[in-house]
């Protein structure tokens, strides 16, 4: 008899035990409710993607990126300079180069790219073609199997509320899907255009995310500094699984700074004493390079100590 009273004591336990671990599993529930694509604020998978998509396309952490602006007064000369500085950046460890009608035309960046083929293995090679012609910097990237283009903008509107510039967002995403393979650093708000009144960084920099493999953030103009302010701003909004690349006015001096918050730098008049129509400054290239090895090394999120 009181064994079976025992048993039934247990039992009743038992039952209000796991009716209030139930109870108390409904509670946790209602407090931590199942996650869904609407309630997932932050960034979404795709981003991680594009970083690996980017760090994979240069093959390197971090890829300092060397402009080719086609100085020189025949198209004889233009093409001798243009290997001169890949020649020397491939020594020196640069680990890419813009081909940009900076100071030459279209017909120019061709003649090189032509030129530079089989050549420069160790180096990956962009397009620009100024002003923001993106259908001939994919159809020569393509052609000649540069990896990437650079865009001035891929998104925003610029000059006033009157006359304005802005992608034709159909038309580039167009050539986008037909030339996936390359990569595009696309700017917003960058040098020598100023946003209409009225402009939302935010919105544009969301849109750049869906129209490039990396935001290209740039100060003023050719060789000013891009304020540590604007970058950190951008960063922000970017959040860390998104590449962001710095355009302009980098520097051995600020590089220690600047790099660690960033995916990659575009070094142009800096590497040639100021001045784009210089030769490269070697012992420019080399105390940047020196730089950025040591940023690498001590900063963790790159596998340094």
């Amino acid at each position: 008899m009181i064994s079976q009273i025992r048993k039934l004591s247990f039992v009743i336990f038992l039952s209000v035990a796991l009716s209030g671990v139930f109870a108390f599993g409904l509670q946790c529930k209602s407090l931590f409710p199942k996650s869904s694509a609407k309630t997932r604020s932050i960034k979404p998978v795709s981003d991680s993607i594009a970083m690996t998509k980017f760090r994979n396309g240069f093959g390197t952490k971090k890829p300092v990126i060397g402009m080719i602006h086609l100085a020189g007064r025949t198209n004889a000369e233009v093409v001798r300079r243009a290997m001169d500085e890949l020649a020397q950046f491939g020594k020196l460890g640069v680990h890419a180069a813009i081909i940009v009608n900076y100071h030459g035309n279209v017909e120019q960046v061709e003649l090189v790219l032509a030129a530079i083929q089989g050549k420069f293995s160790k180096i990956k090679i962009g397009v620009n073609i100024l002003p923001n012609e993106y259908d001939l910097a994919f159809a020569l990237a393509r052609q000649y199997g540069a990896s990437f283009i650079q865009l001035d903008f891929v998104s925003g509107r610029y000059g006033s509320r009157s006359r304005s510039t802005s992608l034709d967002v159909a038309d580039y995403m167009a050539y986008r899907e037909e030339y996936s393979e390359i990569l595009v650093l696309g700017g917003v708000h960058p040098k020598y255009y100023t946003p209409v009144p009225g402009s939302d960084l935010v919105q544009d920099i969301i849109d750049a995310t869906e129209r490039a493999d990396a935001v290209v953030v740039t100060g003023a103009g050719t060789g000013k500094e891009t304020p540590l302010d604007k970058i950190l701003k951008f960063r922000k909004i970017l959040g860390s699984d998104f590449p962001l690349v710095i355009g302009a006015g980098m520097t051995a001096d600020n590089a220690s700074i600047q790099l660690p918050v960033s995916e990659g730098v575009i070094v142009g008049s800096y590497f040639k004493n100021g001045y784009t129509q210089l030769p490269v400054d070697t012992q420019r290239v080399k105390e940047f390079m020196t730089v950025h090895s040591s940023v690498l090394k001590n900063d963790p999120a790159q596998g340094g100590q």
